[in-house]
């Protein structure tokens, strides 16, 4: 069948190009777990993919609030990585209300 480009003919990047690059990226920071919705005394679980064993992991995870400031922080320094996928130890944030929160994973 016929695949449509990630970029359309105008120049202008696609969802898809997005998508694409994420998964075809060398290292990907995400959580453990899918679920939007988190309910009282959740827990950030980070999970690292692409790594090789022997390598070290520095990973910082960030809570901010819907006007951008930092709510709540950790930095995960020198953690040890596994073949293919290297999960952190879990996190519970400090939250000051009930709202929505953003987490920011970065690495380095």
């Amino acid at each position: 069948g016929y695949l449509k480009p990630p970029i359309d003919m105008y120049g202008y990047p696609k969802l898809a190009f997005y998508a694409l690059r994420e998964l075809f990226a060398p290292r990907c920071v995400t959580s453990a777990d899918v679920d939007p919705l988190k309910g009282e005394g959740f827990a950030v679980t980070p999970v690292v993919f692409g790594t090789k064993r022997g390598e070290r992991l520095t990973v910082a995870v960030t809570v901010t609030d819907q006007n951008g400031q930092t709510v709540d922080s950790i930095r995960y320094a020198d953690q040890p990585a596994n073949d293919g996928r290297t999960t952190l130890p879990p996190w519970q944030p400090n939250l000051p209300a009930d709202g929505y929160y953003r987490l920011t994973y970065t690495e380095g």
